[in-house]
């Protein structure tokens, strides 16, 4: 299979989550605590996180963690809209700092490399969280995360946890040092991985056969949707990469409010619609929305906690997680389903991961094409002045 891991690779990915979880998040958690100092935890005022594909991803799962823990506000952002629509505006010095955090598994994706030299040049902390401590984003780094863990072939599961690992870890040093959670909170937060990992094998067992079937039954399907709300948006849109990634068929994520106001128009009934809908902020909005899905004559997958009963009432099918975690705590397991699904769903329709890399977006030499040309330096971007008249970003 060339570059890619073999037939039910995604799958067996998803499976060993448990045992990453309680293999590294101690790991992660002593190198976060080496690594993000003192004093620069005190002085960050507003934390950046961006990336591509699934590093985006993991910084939308993670953010609540952010806002709740540590009381700092954190903004996840796509790495172009980072580097090219913030770093230009971004002023920040001491005593109060922006941090900045590039998430690349390469190091070397080159718009993620671009946040951190332009944020760094505008006087951010700079933090980059990677699996290539040899990378153009390490060596350009204030600080480096290596987040390095076996089994990495694409596509890639196990490093998108360990990036949300990390993140976290950075989340609650932020709130140890600058006293917004107690010791106790600490390690009450510290045992919620452990938890996570034993609800998500338990979980695993319960719906391996369930989804499989799933895959079978719906292979025909034009296209999928996956909804989720505040954290687990990074979830729905981490499933559809999935699918895009493993199976090749249209996929699409949608914040499950959105959904009402677009999605909700599609023509074509039957369209498998998974809902990631845990215990939290918006699943009272996720039940509205479960109504107007089965109104619409969508097919519903419901990702819900094991005893749930509204929307497991009308979905056509449900997807139990077996325990009850924090709302910031939930995209360790509640997308592991859509995962396991697009590896099915790979297997159910023959399709080689990624096409093989053989297609047209492939370069020739089968690498996919995200390696463009980079900026260095902030002055190198055009901008404008209300007037029209081309100013310096640093003017």
């Amino acid at each position: 299979m060339g570059r890619t891991g073999e037939p039910g690779h995604l799958r067996r990915q998803v499976l060993s989550k448990p045992a990453l979880l309680r293999e590294f998040t101690g790991k992660f958690d002593r190198m976060t605590r080496e690594t993000l100092d003192h004093t620069t935890s005190l002085e960050v005022k507003r934390v950046y996180a961006y990336g591509c594909g699934d590093s985006h991803n993991a910084a939308v799962t993670t953010r609540m963690a952010f806002h709740k823990w540590a009381d700092v506000p954190m903004e996840a952002q796509t790495s172009l809209e980072f580097a090219r629509y913030g770093t230009p505006w971004l002023k920040t010095a001491r005593p109060k700092k922006a941090l900045s955090i590039g998430i690349s598994v390469s190091g070397e994706v080159a718009r993620t490399v671009e946040g951190l030299a332009l944020s760094k040049e505008a006087g951010a902390y700079t933090l980059a969280i990677t699996c290539n401590r040899a990378s153009r984003a390490a060596k350009l780094a204030d600080m480096t995360l290596d987040v390095t863990v076996p089994e990495m072939d694409i596509p890639r599961v196990r490093t998108y946890l360990a990036t949300q690992i990390a993140l976290y870890q950075v989340a609650l040093r932020l709130a140890e040092v600058r006293g917004v959670i107690s010791y106790k909170d600490g390690r009450t937060i510290r045992d919620q991985f452990d938890r996570a990992a034993d609800i998500g094998e338990a979980t695993h067992q319960a719906n391996g056969e369930t989804v499989r079937q799933l895959a079978q039954s719906i292979k025909d399907k034009p296209g999928y949707l996956f909804l989720g709300g505040g954290p687990n948006l990074g979830s729905a849109m981490f499933s559809a990469a999935k699918i895009l990634e493993a199976e090749g068929s249209i996929a699409q994520p949608q914040d499950l409010e959105e959904w009402v106001h677009l999605q909700r128009f599609l023509k074509k009934t039957g369209m498998p619609t998974f809902l990631i809908a845990p215990p939290g902020l918006s699943y009272t909005r996720a039940v509205e929305v479960a109504r107007v899905i089965k109104q619409v004559q969508a097919y519903l997958v419901a990702i819900v906690e094991e005893g749930e009963q509204e929307i497991s009432a009308i979905a056509d099918v449900t997807l139990p997680v077996k325990g009850h975690l924090p709302e910031e705590f939930t995209p360790l397991v509640y997308s592991d389903a859509c995962e396991m699904f697009a590896s099915d769903l790979a297997d159910a329709t023959g399709e080689p991961y990624f096409r093989d890399f053989a297609g047209p977006w492939a370069t020739p030499d089968g690498d996919p094409i995200w390696f463009n040309e980079l900026l260095a330096e902030r002055d190198q971007l055009s901008l404008q002045d209300y007037s029209g008249k081309p100013v310096a970003p640093n003017a």
